[in-house]
């Protein structure tokens, strides 16, 4: 799992500092809500029915968190080749 974790956040752009503390077992690590929401609706559209897209509207909802600031971290995730969008979902 961490290797899978460090693979999205290296992707999304963010410093190979913040993995340190991955190869000292886990210890205490900050993780920007940025890259907690970021991690959280990747979790939820893993675990989403593939045959059709899911609005950002839904993972906010669910997921508890601001659809606008989900917006702008969904869209860093597509830049980055992570994400696929569909327009008007």
């Amino acid at each position: 799992m961490a290797t899978a974790l460090a693979a999205i956040l290296v992707r999304a752009g963010t410093s190979s500092r913040t993995f340190n503390a991955f190869d000292r077992g886990w210890s205490a690590v900050k993780i920007s809500r940025t890259v907690t929401y970021a991690v959280q609706a990747v979790l939820q559209l893993a675990r989403a029915d593939g045959s059709r897209p899911v609005p950002c509207s839904q993972l906010a909802s669910q997921g508890q968190m601001p659809e606008r600031f989900l917006l702008q971290i969904l869209r860093s995730l597509v830049t980055h080749g992570i994400l696929q969008s569909t327009r008007g979902v």
